[in-house]
């Protein structure tokens, strides 16, 4: 039968009509009634739509939950914000086999569980006198780049400085070991001067190696056996420091936080940089750790060298100039770069574990803006053999 000429009974029709009856033996029945679609249809797009608001609620539903959930992680969790390629880039090197897959800095130091910011206490800055009685004081901030295990280098130079522990605080700026051939002596030396640090991508490392070590020796030798002679040698230190060095590296916070530094400001010591318009708390410790120039398409920070017009540093001290309050930032790690000093940043990585110059930034209560001091490590390299080629 042709279902568009099939007449739609009403309920009191079809309660008094004959099942058995055919459609035309009552014509009357059928006059002036509408030819609507068949029942079967009406029902199929009855289901039809209830399914697809079920679909719509659910989505929402899901939208929203999947929206607090990502509101609800710390900043840093998601890695929504940083391409693949672009978290790859931020980080030097992969340590190989079981727990090392993780890229240097990122699962890494989530599993270390750092200090991000640490404030320097307020007795070991220097600062001016005044009208009301206090006669201010003579002590002095040095900051030191990149040392890489450089223990003589590391030893000129506090010597050329002429440091006095009594007054004189030292900021050691990262990668304070590996490379160079005494790192235990330079962490020794640091710990007696009562220095302070910030962690470096290296000391991230080699933390992490060496909880590998304490957690599963067996596999950590397997690995030793089968890895390059970098990694051999960073197996080496890990398993050769000892409980009190390892507390003191693990206690080294990720940004160094310095207020009222005379002739200077707000001062804040990190190893590699930091975010623009990112509050010190809440930066990212693998960027801080590793960062050396800003993508200019994504405006991600990444560890890759580049020119001037990209340096991290660049874009940090034009922001600075728009603020009420600047930050001035003290870093190393840009080797490649060399000292760097601007207004509003001071990079002291120069290279001395290559043969270049070990840098020093000496800040006192009475010269507005510091002093640099440098040594020669070419003429002071450490003969005997070591740890970290």
């Amino acid at each position: 039968m042709d279902d568009s000429k099939t007449p739609f009974l009403s309920e009191e029709a079809r309660h008094n009509s004959n099942p058995y009856e055919s459609d035309d033996i009552h014509p009357e029945k059928n006059h002036h009634q509408h030819e609507p679609s068949p029942p079967d249809s009406t029902a199929e797009r009855t289901v039809s739509r209830r399914t697809a608001r079920a679909f719509k609620i659910a989505f929402v539903i899901w939208l929203g939950v999947v929206f607090v959930t990502y509101m609800a992680m710390p900043k840093g969790a998601c890695s929504l914000h940083r391409k693949p390629t672009e978290q790859m880039a931020m980080m030097e090197d992969h340590v190989p086999g079981g727990d090392f897959t993780a890229p240097l800095g990122s699962g890494a130091s989530g599993k270390l569980g750092y200090k991000v910011v640490e404030d320097l206490p307020k007795k070991l800055i220097p600062h001016h006198g005044n009208y009301w009685g206090d006669h201010g004081n003579d002590r002095r901030l040095i900051f030191i780049g990149d040392v890489h295990g450089s223990y003589r280098p590391l030893r000129a130079l506090l010597k050329k400085v002429n440091h006095d522990q009594s007054k004189d605080h030292i900021i050691l700026l990262g990668d304070m070991i590996t490379r160079g051939r005494k790192s235990l002596e330079v962490l020794n030396y640091a710990m007696s001067l009562n220095a302070s640090c910030v962690r470096g991508n290296h000391e991230d490392r080699i933390l992490l190696l060496r909880k590998q070590i304490v957690k599963h020796p067996k596999s950590t030798h397997e690995l030793e056996r089968n890895s390059n002679q970098k990694l051999k040698a960073e197996i080496k230190l890990a398993r050769k420091l000892t409980n009190e060095q390892t507390r003191w590296l693990e206690e080294c916070p990720v940004i160094l936080n310095i207020n009222d530094v005379p002739g200077v400001g707000h001062v804040a010591a990190v190893h590699a940089g930091l975010r623009v318009g990112v509050p010190l708390a809440k930066q990212d410790p693998v960027q801080v750790m590793n960062m050396r120039s800003i993508d200019p398409t994504t405006g991600t920070p990444t560890s890759e060298k580049s020119s001037n017009k990209h340096h991290w540093a660049t874009y940090w001290n034009n922001a600075q100039r728009h603020v009420r309050n600047p930050i001035t930032v003290v870093y190393g790690h840009y080797a490649s770069y060399g000292l760097d000093v601007r207004r509003w940043s001071f990079g002291l990585d120069s290279d001395c574990n290559r043969g270049g110059k070990l840098s020093a930034w000496v800040v006192d209560a009475s010269k507005r803006g510091g002093t640099i001091v440098q040594v020669d490590c070419k003429k002071l390299a450490d003969k005997s053999e070591g740890e970290g080629q």
